[in-house]
Parts: structure tokens; sequence; C-alpha cells
């Protein structure tokens, strides 16, 4: 069966998506996840800082019903979490939130009585579940993976993101000048990569963005979670699918997010910005009726100054043929005139027949400016 998809890319077992990539969603709640690193054992420091590179913090379990969830999940005997040691004294403790550990909360003991030891982990019973140990100690961790506040260097040009409020940045912003704080005012995202931030036990499906702030909210189809990579679906045809339409009907789109549709050229031109780096991947079928796949990178649809929407890209990788040889520069056609097989528009200077991938998506490598 013949089958065409177009993706953006924007990353089955008893476990949800998120679940299977180690991501834990908690009381069916899409916006907070605990992700368990069991590859490598670090100090708590290292801990802390590879959990807010990953767009969040150490886990933070502030009740009972969190703290079982989570503790019920972990593979290996010890893992850091969000808990740290207060001056107040040896046995007080506050979650990385700035919130106090609130004891009566729990039904277990907590073991927090060296004053030398101010990192906290969890531990496997039949010990305390909860344990002060010294804080260059290597052991896995636990990353909370909910977004509540973001930091933004000005220097470095990068963002993080926080599980915690802004209040609970203070100390943070003051030991990295080059970082300023805000609170999270805006959850609307921009791409299928802003949906798994915000939202990091979502599951593959329909969701509506919002690309520029001058534009109208957009539905699209998110595929989420494919080797913890995010397609966003530009277009997607069956056989039985009517592609046959109308210049006009490829600007403005057709069809069903969730069905056979084009999302249209005017959205991809919106979409593919050139402050953001895309690589293009197109899936079909070759002349040997296998399947192939072929890469590109940078690629943009821009909107010309004649009216036209004209595709470009930087470079082809792949193990296959070059399937967009020819159209690299070239505008889009309701129906390109070098094969008369094509039953659906295309770019213009298409090499034979190749007008009818199987799968055409494209992934948001990085941001380049702007």
């Amino acid at each position: 069966m013949n089958s065409w998809t177009l993706l953006l890319m924007t990353t089955f077992s008893l476990f949800t998506d998120a679940e299977a990539a180690g991501c834990f969603c908690y009381n069916n709640d899409d916006t907070r996840c605990y992700k368990f690193e069991n590859e490598e054992q670090v100090n708590y420091k290292r801990a802390q800082k590879r959990c807010e590179y990953g767009g969040g913090s150490l886990a933070v379990l502030e009740t009972q019903d969190i703290f079982s969830f989570v503790y019920n999940r972990r593979v290996q005997q010890n893992y850091w979490i969000g808990l740290l040691k207060t001056p107040s004294g040896p046995t007080e403790a506050s979650w990385v939130t700035g919130e106090n550990l609130n004891r009566s909360l729990y039904t277990f003991n907590f073991q927090l009585d060296d004053d030398r030891h101010p990192c906290v982990r969890m531990r496997e019973a039949p010990y305390t579940q909860v344990a002060d140990y010294p804080c260059a100690s290597s052991y896995y961790y636990v990353c909370d993976k909910s977004c509540r506040s973001f930091s933004f260097s000005d220097v470095a040009r990068r963002c993080r993101l926080h599980s915690y409020d802004l209040t609970s940045l203070t100390s943070y912003k003051s030991s990295q000048s080059s970082w300023s704080s805000f609170e999270k005012v805006k959850s609307e995202p921009a791409h299928c990569e802003d949906v798994v931030a915000l939202k990091p036990c979502a599951e593959s499906g329909v969701f509506t963005i919002y690309p520029s702030l001058t534009a109208p909210p957009l539905p699209v189809y998110c595929r989420l979670g494919d080797d913890d990579v995010n397609w966003l679906v530009l277009m997607r045809k069956t056989d039985n699918a009517n592609f046959e339409r109308t210049y006009e009907e490829y600007v403005s789109g057709f069809g069903d997010p969730d069905g056979d549709f084009w999302l249209g050229l005017a959205s991809m031109e919106l979409l593919t910005p050139p402050w953001f780096e895309y690589e293009l991947l197109v899936q079909f079928t070759d002349g040997a009726g296998q399947p192939a796949n072929a890469s590109y990178s940078d690629v943009t649809v821009t909107h010309a100054a004649d009216g036209s929407y004209v595709i470009n890209y930087a470079a082809f990788t792949g193990d296959s043929e070059d399937y967009l040889s020819g159209i690299q520069g070239n505008k889009f056609g309701s129906r390109p005139p070098a094969c008369s097989a094509c039953q659906s528009g295309w770019w213009e200077g298409v090499t034979g027949c190749n007008c009818d991938p199987t799968l055409l998506m494209i992934r948001l490598v990085r941001r380049v400016h702007g």
C-alpha cells in the first residue's frame, strides 16, 4: 500500500511513550513526569545541572503519594532527589522549590542527622527511605520534568527550563550573572518540541500550536517520542486520498490533521523561519519497491516575490537516491509537468516521477539566531 505523509520534527509496552523513555507521569497529569537517569552515577551538583539542562530539576516529592509513586518505580538502590539540608538544624531540609520539608506528610522516617552531609538521596528499604549523604558521592538521580519557570543567558544564548517557580530562582540568578529568570506566563506551544516541554507525558495526536504572534493558532498532528524525536506532520496521504486540488487549496491546506491532509504552504513557511534549523527526512518506495530514506539539512519553505512558494535545503545525506534532486530553489505547482503520473501538487523540476513519497517530515535541529 502506498501512502504519503509529511511531518515536521521539532523526542509498545504497557507504558506511555514518556514512560517507555523512563519518564513516569504522575496521576495522569501530562504536565508532570519523573524521569529516572540510570545510565551514569554522578555527584549531587552534577545531577542537578543535568536535570536543569534537560528541562527540570532534581525530583521534588512533596507528599507521601508522590514519593511512593516515584519510589515504587525505581530500578536502582539509590537516587539523588531535590532535597537539601538547611543551616537551621541537622535534621531540617527543604526542596529545591524552596519549600520546607513537612515530615508530617510522610509515613516513614527521614535519616537527616549529620551536619557534614547536606545532600539527600532516596534509598532502598529496609533502610530509612530518605537519608543524607556526602554531596561528592555518586548516585543515579531522578528529574522532575514539569516546567514552571525558565532562565535565559544573553551570553550563552541558551534557555533552561525549571520545575519550580520564579521565587526559587533568586540564588541561582545571583550566582549566574548572565542568566535572567522568568515565570512561565504563557503555555501555548510554538511547535511539537514545545508540546513535549510543556506536557512531558503527552502522547501522539492533534495539538494546537502558536507558531507566530500574528498568525492564528494552528491545529497540527505531533508524532511524539520516536526514539526521543518529535515530529510535526505536514502531510499524510494514503492511496484512496484525493490530492488533485487547486493551487489555492495547496496554499491554504486541506484535509484532517488526524487523517489524510495537506497542512498548507503558507503554514509550512510559517513553521520553517530562517532563525530555526530543520532537517528534512523523506521516506519513499524506490524503483525496486523497497522503502528508502533521504535526509536534507537546513530546509526552508519561503514565499517568493512573485507569490510562489519555494523550497530550499543545504545538503543531501542518506543511503538512497537523492529523491528531491532538481527541485532545489524551485516553486510549487498544483501538478508538476515533468510526470503525468503525478496525481498531486509538488515542486517543479522534479526528477522523473519523484512526486509521491510515503513520508516527508522535518525535525527541529536548533535555534540559529533571533
